[in-house]
């Protein structure tokens, strides 16, 4: 019996909306197990998210207020997905935003072995 992929998912909140949550899990359920999803953002973009970080299980990453500038949440993604590319072993990182601000990071997943999905 060979074991399901083991899938990361983290979702830019500040780009897309949490109307697209069932598609984008519906797509990861594809591509393996998902053991990491996480969504990052200000208070007000996380608080859209709420209905779905309860029904898949994501844990939301809060920017505080003093630090919400430029691309401070995307920051906290690439350092959260980077950290747990090297510890865990995940076969599939998927990022969701609607931007590119992801790309090199898309570049270092797959340096270290990590099949990456884009949605957005």
């Amino acid at each position: 019996m060979t074991s399901a992929r083991r899938v990361a998912v983290f979702i830019d909140a500040e780009n897309v909306s949490a109307k697209f949550a069932k598609r984008v899990f519906g797509l990861c359920s594809e591509w393996g197990d998902v053991k990491v999803a996480r969504c990052y953002g200000h208070a007000a973009a996380l608080k859209g998210w709420d209905k779905a970080q309860a029904e898949y299980h994501i844990r939301p990453v809060l920017t505080p207020g003093w630090a919400d500038k430029g691309n401070a949440s995307d920051f906290s993604l690439v350092i959260d997905a980077v950290s747990l590319l090297l510890s865990q072993a995940l076969e599939d990182i998927v990022i969701v935003s609607s931007d590119a601000d992801f790309a090199q990071l898309a570049v270092f997943a797959r340096e270290h072995g990590a099949a990456v999905h884009g949605i957005g």
